[in-house]
């Protein structure tokens, strides 16, 4: 027990698994009457993998497959069927013709991923969008949902307590500086080295499950991008009442179902570029935040945070129902504009 709450070894790619698995045991959400259902999970390739398994497994499930096991399908109701990718959406562009590039009868299922566009890295190594992303229409109906946090509330709320426990480290990072937004995490690793103090700048290199207990000592958490711009780790500081420092718009922009509405009152957005160059410096910008502004931060983090996580029971308030009312919510829009179904 960590903190009252539950802390787990939890694989990054889980998400589509811990979404059956709550799913299955759910006695609020779940029906075994079809004709009671507003939405439909498709559980296809659930389970965790990195990118590079994708490829193979897609390869040998066909869009033709796909559809045959959607056994409710018809022609009115495809909007409210569902798949989840635990990975970036890029990475299952092998599932041709059911995820990505789907087939007309599936074109109208929603998508769920860690991501809802692509990115490319220009000459300094930054993330940036692409020109004329053609995300939308190779995968329709894409949706991005967080990383599974390691620590997983309860519908109890008694984990809650850390969020107002003292904190003697001004900013924390876990990570390398060898991949990712190099610059950036370069920058970091010199910074924390010149302050020569572990409480104004605790740096971990090597990452352990265990580990990310030290975000809950932390009041700053730095989150540089890492191979991609979005990170497990966001959902980590969240949860642990770590206030997320960010480096890149393409991060901030991410998951927006599960913070646009409060992320600027529970996160620092650091312009990229005059971070790199050495022309901020992140100990005099952070102590420089006006102590209600921070109470503010801290208050938003601990009110909010249960939805950027998923809970180890029904929670009507995290992650996992954000992402249920708000797919309900689409389909139900997409049948008023008569766009769920497709032509038999």
């Amino acid at each position: 027990k960590v903190y009252g709450g539950l802390l787990y070894e939890t694989d990054q790619y889980a998400f589509p698994s811990i979404l059956e698995t709550r799913l299955r045991e759910s006695n609020m959400c779940r029906t075994l009457d079809p004709n009671e259902a507003d939405l439909f999970y498709a559980p296809v390739l659930p389970a965790p993998k990195p990118g590079k398994y994708w490829n193979a497994t897609c390869s040998v499930i066909s869009a033709k497959t796909v559809k045959n096991a959607l056994v409710h399908l018809n022609a009115s109701n495809a909007c409210k069927h569902f798949f989840a990718v635990g990975k970036g959406h890029y990475n299952a562009a092998p599932c041709v013709g059911w995820y990505s590039h789907p087939i007309p009868s599936l074109r109208s299922v929603q998508r769920l991923s860690y991501t809802h566009y692509i990115f490319q890295i220009n000459e300094h190594g930054a993330h940036e969008y692409v020109p004329n992303d053609a995300t939308k229409e190779e995968y329709p109906n894409l949706y991005s949902v967080p990383y599974p946090s390691s620590l997983h509330f309860s519908s109890s709320k008694t984990e809650m307590k850390h969020f107002q426990e003292a904190r003697h480290v001004l900013m924390s990072f876990i990570g390398k500086d060898s991949h990712g937004d190099v610059e950036v995490r370069q920058r970091i690793s010199k910074s924390c080295r010149e302050y020569k103090s572990d409480q104004v700048c605790e740096y971990i290199e090597r990452f352990k499950p265990t580990l990310a207990t030290n975000k809950g000592k932390a009041t700053f958490c730095l989150e540089p991008a890492g191979d991609s711009p979005w990170r497990k780790s966001i959902s980590d500081s969240i949860t642990f009442g770590c206030i997320p420092v960010l480096f890149s718009e393409l991060t901030d922009n991410v998951t927006p179902w599960f913070w646009k509405d409060w992320k600027d009152r529970a996160r620092v957005l650091v312009p990229r570029d005059e971070f790199v160059a050495g022309r901020i410096d992140l100990k005099k910008l952070l102590q420089s935040i006006p102590p209600e502004l921070l109470s503010l931060m801290k208050k938003t983090l601990m009110d909010k945070a249960r939805r950027f996580q998923y809970s180890i029971d029904e929670d009507p308030e995290d992650g996992i129902r954000i992402t249920l009312d708000n797919l309900h919510r689409i389909a139900k829009d997409m049948e008023r504009q008569g766009i769920c179904g497709y032509k038999p």
